[in-house]
């Protein structure tokens, strides 16, 4: 069953202290879902939850039908793929080998090698990193190091990819490449649901965002409807103003000095 991510009044407490409270949202097969919000929001601590990396205090997330926090890893790894806000950790793998790591729950499937070796190369291919196939890891720049996490969550192949800030390292050519990327791997079927400091490089490709706040939802919809002038002040303590964007049908947030 391939019906997305759901997460229900998820809450998560460490202590005495809520990162999250009452936080509900989907994101459906087709769709690129942008999780945006202040630093300290819940963010990470949300997607880590639909990721089953955390098990919420209250509340239950579930991927494709199953319980995140239940199911195991090995069972999940078929169904979501999660990459972190630094690709990759410092390591002396060569970067083939650790893209290759991204087939490792297909390991015991009746799939040829070259098939294998075929997933591989596409992803690499689509990512930008195949003239570096032969690099260590610890010797690419972090911007390297996260389109090679890009490229070996590609070549999971899962129907749900979940992705920690995929652009924070990148240069501007690249932030937009893998963009749309991701743009085009959920028009081909997969959900993507991504964290995203960027405003307009999400209001550009994400077909629906959510803004946290403290924890908490605080406006979910498309671009034009999160992306407004004075909730966007609001929330990040910065005069902003929103606008049309003259090249693209999306809002383009600007920020302002203050008044």
């Amino acid at each position: 069953m391939n019906d997305g991510i759901k997460m229900e009044r998820i809450g998560y407490r460490v202590g005495a202290r809520s990162l999250l409270e009452e936080v509900s949202m989907s994101a459906a097969i087709g769709e690129m879902v942008g999780i945006v919000g202040p630093n300290g929001a819940g963010k990470t601590t949300l997607l880590r939850v639909a990721a089953g990396d955390l098990s919420p205090s209250t509340g239950k997330a579930t991927v494709n039908g199953l319980d995140a926090s239940s199911t195991t890893v090995m069972k999940l790894s078929t169904h979501r793929a999660y990459l972190g806000p630094q690709g990759v950790t410092d390591n002396p793998f060569a970067v083939r080998d650790v893209v290759a790591m991204g087939r490792h729950p297909y390991r015991r499937a009746q799939i040829a090698p070259n098939e294998h070796d075929e997933i591989v190369g596409a992803a690499m291919e689509r990512t930008d990193v195949s003239h570096l196939a032969h690099r260590a890891v610890s010797s690419l720049s972090t911007g390297e190091r996260q389109r090679v996490g890009l490229a070996r969550i590609l070549a999971q192949q899962t129907p749900v990819i979940l992705l920690d800030e995929p652009t924070s390292a990148l240069d501007i050519g690249h932030q937009e490449a893998v963009m749309r990327l991701l743009r085009s791997t959920a028009d081909q079927g997969a959900v993507v649901l991504a964290i995203l400091h960027d405003l307009n490089l999400a209001a550009a490709h994400a077909d629906r965002l959510v803004l946290l706040e403290q924890g908490r939802v605080r406006v979910v919809g498309t671009p034009a409807e999160v992306l407004v002038g004075d909730i966007l002040t609001d929330v990040y303590r910065q005069r902003m103003r929103v606008i049309d964007h003259p090249d693209r049908d999306c809002p383009l947030v600007l920020t302002l000095d203050d008044a």
